[in-house]
């Protein structure tokens, strides 16, 4: 696993968030306060305009590296990371646009994106959260524990028995069987 890139990939994401959120708030701060134009508006033309850039690049860059040639671990590592991180970034340009509003003294609920953003989140993450309350999340992971733990243990005593019946079979005779399953390891020791 490429653990360079890995890190360069979040000093990236801190990079696109810290920039989306810089451009997106000196845009509707410049438009509130040199072309006197309406804060909600401005977050309603900068919020799409954001999250659509945004998504872009943050693609651009997944797939990029998907086709790369670095190892399964690492793409497998850069998709897990961009799932986990796309939904901060994305709220990158619709905070500049909460920053904004405050400072022009406007409440930003007025915003029919900012207000589109909030339903969307909200219904992606009611799921996790219902799943996480209701003892469902700690059922199935006690049970994929269960099932793991059981799997192991099965395959641990049956590569057991098999090496037992192995040494049984492949002995001359009962004392020549009884002395190899009684004789101490000969495998050299390293000391410490």
């Amino acid at each position: 696993m490429n653990l360079i890139l890995i890190k360069r990939r979040l000093g990236w994401y801190g990079l696109a968030w810290m920039g989306a959120f810089a451009l997106v708030l000196l845009v509707a701060l410049a438009g509130h306060f040199l072309a006197h134009a309406d804060v909600i508006d401005m977050a309603d033309l900068l919020i799409p305009i954001g999250l659509v850039v945004t998504a872009l690049a943050l693609a651009g860059v997944v797939v990029r590296d998907l086709f790369s040639k670095q190892t399964i671990g690492t793409r497998l590592a850069i998709l897990l990371l961009a799932i986990l991180l796309a939904l901060p970034l994305f709220w990158s340009p619709v905070s500049a646009t909460v920053a904004a509003a405050w400072v022009a003294d406007r409440s930003i609920e007025y915003s029919s994106a900012y207000a589109q953003f909030r339903i969307t989140v909200s219904r992606l993450l009611w799921p996790m959260i219902e799943v996480v309350n209701s003892g469902a999340a700690f059922e199935f992971a006690w049970q994929a524990f269960q099932f793991v733990a059981s799997v192991v243990g099965f395959l641990s005593t049956l590569l057991q028995v098999i090496a037992f019946l192995r040494k049984l079979l492949a002995a001359r005779s009962v004392g020549d069987f009884v002395e190899e399953m009684t004789a101490p390891d000969e495998t050299p020791q390293t000391g410490a």
